[in-house]
């Protein structure tokens, strides 16, 4: 079983324009948003590795030369394949069809870009994965009733997705970690050309047609970022488990610090006189925090942004290069450039 694992290819579907996140997303590609100074992409891609999955292909569209370029500077560019597809716009399932037509191994795991998960959750599912042998797909399901669009029988066979299956004995929600054989391929291929766009939508087909897709429990926390609410909820993660990109600084949760005097860091981040923090807060590279501002807790500023004086933040992302304006008293959102953003 474990050497299966260690030979599994993953497929991250990378390609997709990420309306849901605008105005974020209109110059940066959804999978280079940064958390704590590491982006959606490198987490993954280091949850897959961490795992033991030793090959990822990456599907890019949408501003995919800045995706490969980032990936590129993690040095581990020996392990990663990058597919250009021209006609993402088809929708995801153009992009794992382009990927699987030049995939060689006898099964992979396909994830989207935006994937918040713990190699310990990818690890577990490959082994599952390895181990079933009645199903060409595998499903992994989280044991929460939110978003409740998988639906199953008594042996945990999908009877649908998305559309309510009134014979279904339970609906629980995707954890978006799909393992699928090299038998089924072609499938996809065929289901592409008869106009569907998602890969649930292939899968409700090929059920529809008598196939047998398996679903396997999955537990721990395991979300996509899709909304701002989600990168809220991912900041609050990354501070949690101190998931931190190396030119950052961390306050642990539950710590305080109060600054006296101005203090000029290495990485460009300046913290001035009175400047208070209260646990957790991850500060990126060539951050400013001016006089008097509070910062905390559950807060994430991105490289370049700064925070004019006497200003409070309370559960906030900034995406960077982005500035606060003095006196600013913010809570439960993300700031990008001008914009305060909820939901």
């Amino acid at each position: 079983m474990l050497s299966e694992v260690l030979t599994i290819r993953a497929i991250i579907l990378a390609a997709g324009r990420g309306k849901r996140l605008n105005p974020i997303t209109e110059n940066i590609p959804k999978p280079l948003i940064r958390i704590c100074g590491i982006s959606l992409i490198e987490q993954l891609i280091t949850s897959c590795l961490n795992a033991g999955v030793n090959k990822i292909t990456v599907g890019l569209g949408y501003k995919g030369k800045q995706i490969q370029e980032a990936v590129t500077e993690l040095k581990i560019s020996e392990k990663v394949e990058f597919i250009e597809v021209s006609n993402y716009r088809n929708g995801p399932l153009q992009t794992l069809v382009s990927s699987l037509g030049k995939t060689k191994e006898h099964r992979v795991l396909v994830v989207p870009s935006d994937l918040v998960v713990t190699s310990d959750i990818v690890r577990s599912f490959l082994e599952c994965a390895s181990s079933e042998m009645s199903s060409s797909a595998l499903l992994g399901v989280l044991s929460s009733t939110h978003k409740p669009q998988i639906h199953l029988d008594d042996s945990g066979y999908i009877l649908g997705i998305g559309k309510d299956v009134e014979s279904a004995s339970k609906s629980l929600s995707s954890a978006m970690l799909l393992s699928l054989k090299r038998d089924l391929f072609p499938s996809f291929t065929t289901a592409l050309r008869k106009g569907y766009s998602h890969v649930s939508q292939a899968l409700n087909h090929f059920i529809s047609q008598g196939a047998k897709v398996k679903s396997t429990p999955v537990d721990g926390l395991c979300f996509d970022i899709d909304t701002h609410s989600a990168l809220l909820r991912g900041s609050k993660y990354f501070l949690e488990s101190h998931i931190q990109g190396t030119a950052s600084i961390l306050i642990p949760i539950g710590d305080t610090m109060e600054l006296g005097d101005t203090l000029q860091l290495h990485n460009g981040i300046a913290l001035h006189q009175g400047v208070s923090f209260h646990g957790p807060v991850c500060v990126d590279k060539d951050c400013i925090i001016e006089e008097g501002c509070k910062i905390g807790p559950y807060v994430s500023l991105g490289a370049k942004t700064s925070v004019k004086r006497n200003s409070v933040l309370r559960n906030v992302l900034t995406t960077g290069d982005t500035e606060v304006a003095a006196n600013s008293h913010i809570q439960d959102a993300v700031v990008h450039k001008n914009h305060i953003l909820r939901g």
